[in-house]
């Protein structure tokens, strides 16, 4: 509606009603770089990181939770991958005790235990380095214009989608136009042979009933001029 109202608008004003990509899982996009450098020039990168948070068990004990997971990544390969980590890098991993699933339908809830002596926040960094916690997205707004794949910026696409808006609201309402005229001149055409029927029935009745009375005239003249008729 922006570029709608304001043909005018630049990127940067642009940037406050279209904030960044809403990915359906969620989680959080890292910085305004990468959006910045798509909406800018049409090509960028951003980094997302699940969202999470770090829950006091006890006074010496942490447990990571993950609410939300970035965008395809998919929760079972996921836990199972840290699964692995911990028998295959124990070095690194060796603060997690398990990863437990605990989503219902209120939503997603990855329990990461992390060990009594472990620093969860250390766990973490490490879960981002070697895992899908946390990845990046590659922006590349690529489209078709005037039959030519071209890379635009945000404002450039979204006025070729403006465009081609009203290019499909043209055509819709031209097609539309076309077999409503294609309907009326078939109920038109429909009246008119109708009409002619009806005029060639009544001229025919009437050339019928002319014929008749020609038929019918010498009769009624021997009727009139019969003697027993006239006294």
């Amino acid at each position: 509606m922006a570029q709608i109202d304001n043909p005018e608008i630049t990127v940067e004003e642009l940037m406050e009603p279209i904030k960044g990509p809403d990915f359906p899982t969620k989680a959080t996009i890292m910085g305004l770089s990468g959006i910045r450098s798509a909406y800018t020039t049409g090509k960028g990168k951003i980094l997302i990181r699940s969202k999470l948070r770090v829950e006091q068990e006890s006074p010496t004990k942490q447990n990571i939770v993950v609410d939300e997971i970035p965008y395809q990544v998919n929760k079972a390969a996921l836990i199972q991958k840290i699964g692995q980590l911990m028998v295959d890098k124990k070095e690194e991993f060796g603060g997690i005790n398990d990863v437990v699933d605990e989503s219902d339908r209120h939503g997603m809830r990855v329990v990461i235990d992390v060990k009594r002596d472990a620093n969860a926040q250390v766990v973490l960094n490490t879960l981002y380095k070697k895992t899908n916690l946390q990845c990046s997205y590659g922006i590349n707004f690529l489209a078709l214009v005037d039959g030519y794949p071209r890379v635009l910026n945000i404002k450039q696409l979204l006025e070729n989608y403006v465009e081609h808006q009203k290019n499909v609201i043209y055509r819709r309402t031209k097609y539309e136009l076309n077999n409503l005229l294609i309907e009326t001149q078939k109920t038109l055409d429909k009246v008119y042979s109708q009409n002619i029927l009806y005029k060639n029935k009544k001229t025919l009745d009437k050339n019928k009933k002319n014929e008749n009375d020609r038929n019918n005239a010498p009769l009624y003249a021997q009727i009139s001029l019969s003697p027993e008729l006239n006294p």
